[in-house]
């Protein structure tokens, strides 16, 4: 059995999907998706697709690390923050691509640019999170409901 490997125009949901999960809002994952979409051909690889969707998230959350003053007493704690926040990308993506387009392990790891031990960890944060913040929505509604 042979798995065939999607391009972008398989692949627009899943990436719509993806981006709405990262941002928590229509608007941003329509201009996310886009910006991701506009620079790809139809003979794009699906792994290239998810890099490029990366790239195109940190740089739209400015997690790109940008020309900082030199003279900046905060060069140090800006790069600090910066990979935290790019970690947590990483491990919301990850679960994502997990289980959204059920990615494997490699695939995952060949996206992100980090060994396949760092991905196991990552999945295993990031799914404990996702599972978070579902049971966290969930109890919005409920309450919602309840006193609505």
């Amino acid at each position: 059995m042979t798995i065939e490997e999607k391009g972008p125009v398989e692949l627009i949901d899943d990436v719509f999907t993806i981006a709405y999960w990262m941002t928590g809002s229509l608007k941003d994952s329509n201009e996310l998706a886009m910006n991701t979409f506009k620079e790809l051909d139809a003979e794009t690889p699906e792994i290239e697709v998810f890099k490029k969707f990366r790239d195109c998230y940190f740089e739209k959350m400015q997690l790109v690390r940008s020309a900082e003053n030199p003279n900046s007493s905060t060069i140090f704690l800006n790069r600090i923050l910066s990979v935290f926040r790019q970690q947590d990308a990483d491990r919301k993506l990850s679960a994502l691509l997990s289980e959204v387009c059920r990615l494997n392990h490699h695939s995952i790891a060949e996206i992100l640019d980090k060994p396949v031990d760092t991905v196991r960890l990552l999945l295993s944060d990031g799914r404990t999170k996702l599972l978070d913040l579902f049971m966290f929505l969930c109890s919005l509604t409920t309450l919602e409901l309840a006193y609505g």
